[in-house]
């Protein structure tokens, strides 16, 4: 035997603006406004990591390339290496630069 609801219809206006209502209390709750301020923030905090290992990999390969040049500058301005290896390549570089 099922029940029987009495209750007087209600305009459907009325009803979605109880919903909606309804719907935003609970949305916008200070718990669940937090929980969602604390997920946002992980996911910040996962996209921050992941950079800051790319950018930590980037540097690195930066500081190797910088020291290479540095030890390149250093027997070139000392004389260590004969120059007339690198005049070739140097024209080279130059006319693909064109």
């Amino acid at each position: 035997m099922g029940l029987v609801c009495d209750a007087q219809s209600m305009p459907r206006d009325k009803l979605e603006e109880y919903v909606i209502k309804a719907t935003e209390t609970v949305v916008l709750s200070p718990a669940h406004i937090g929980k969602l301020i604390r997920l946002t923030n992980e996911e910040i905090e996962q996209q921050t990591g992941s950079l800051d290992g790319q950018l930590s990999s980037i540097e690195n390969k930066l500081n190797d390339v910088r020291r290479k040049l540095d030890k390149w500058a250093e027997a070139y301005e000392s004389s260590k290496i004969d120059t007339s290896h690198f005049a070739e390549r140097i024209r080279a570089r130059r006319e693909s630069e064109v």
